[in-house]
């Protein structure tokens, strides 16, 4: 027996006859890579993005009440991101539309709005329903929809099941070094609970970089939870307690790790590698430490 996507919704409740499954495929691969990343990690540019379409989706998907929504990662697969409610939708003044924050975002990165005579504007609500198969639940998309057609109906129609991955391919697992990584203060307000666990074993030496205008702050964490808790404390007030840090905008904030330090080495130790960083960087004379 060929499992089936609608045995899904109807077991979460959800009506087929008015839920619309969508398969994002965007044309450029640099997009599409950035699109998986913020089904990952950025669900509100997620929504952003699917939230004005092109327009024979924009007419379906104001007849429906759901919307089922996948990525199409892989020719002929779909991967799950989330189930949303059509609450309403609008019609918006080019202009309106193009001042909107989500679209400035979205448009800073390449994105492209779907119509430019008139737009509609979707307010999608993600649901509860099947969040535990967000980025493991794999369609097989039939091959002649996939060219010419990324979204239809749930009922009449079928969407066989493909695979179920063990964990979601939307994050990608914590490496064991810190190099290289960069993290937006978005970011920070979306970590999967692996991202949490490894933050938390971390103790070391950090920089925020703050891309408006290129000054730099160097910081310590050794405290509860390590680099998590402090960089959790950036998230709820975007200074952290810095004074230099406070009235910047924190999205324009990127973290990063400069060294981890040992959970045996003492705290004066700790502060004394702190210093050294920032007077290699001069964050004091030229940067965001007091």
């Amino acid at each position: 027996m060929t499992v089936d996507l609608n045995i899904y919704l109807t077991d979460a409740g959800i009506p087929l006859e008015k839920t619309l499954v969508m398969r994002h495929t965007p044309t450029e691969r640099s997009l599409l890579r950035r699109l998986s990343n913020w089904a990952g990690s950025n669900p509100s540019m997620y929504n952003g993005y699917q939230s004005n379409q092109n327009p024979v989706q924009e007419r379906q998907l104001t007849r429906a009440a759901h919307l089922a929504s996948f990525i199409g990662l892989k020719t002929g697969e779909a991967l799950f991101v989330g189930i949303y409610k059509v609450e309403y939708w609008k019609e918006i003044p080019v202009e309106e539309f193009t001042d909107m924050e989500i679209v400035k975002e979205l448009y800073g990165y390449g994105s492209k709005p779907k119509n430019q005579h008139h737009v509609k504007w979707f307010d999608l609500r993600l649901m509860p329903q099947m969040a535990d198969l967000k980025g493991r639940l794999v369609l097989t998309w039939a091959e002649k929809y996939a060219a010419r057609s990324w979204s239809r109906w749930a009922a009449p129609n079928t969407f066989p099941v493909k695979t179920i991955h063990e964990e979601s391919v939307l994050v990608p697992p914590p490496p064991t070094s810190p190099r290289g990584l960069v993290f937006t203060w978005d970011d920070l307000q979306t970590l999967s609970e692996r991202w949490k666990t490894t933050l938390r074993a971390w103790r070391g030496i950090y920089l925020i970089h703050d891309m408006n205008g290129g000054k730099n702050y160097v910081g310590a964490a050794y405290g509860e939870d390590n680099i998590y808790g402090r960089w959790m404390n950036y998230a709820a007030t975007g200074d952290g307690g810095n004074v230099k840090l406070r009235f910047r905008d924190p999205k324009t904030f990127r973290f990063s790790i400069l060294r981890l330090i040992g959970q045996d080495a003492p705290i004066e130790e700790v502060v004394g590698i702190e210093r050294d960083w920032m007077a290699r960087l001069h964050t004091r004379e030229d940067g965001l430490n007091s």
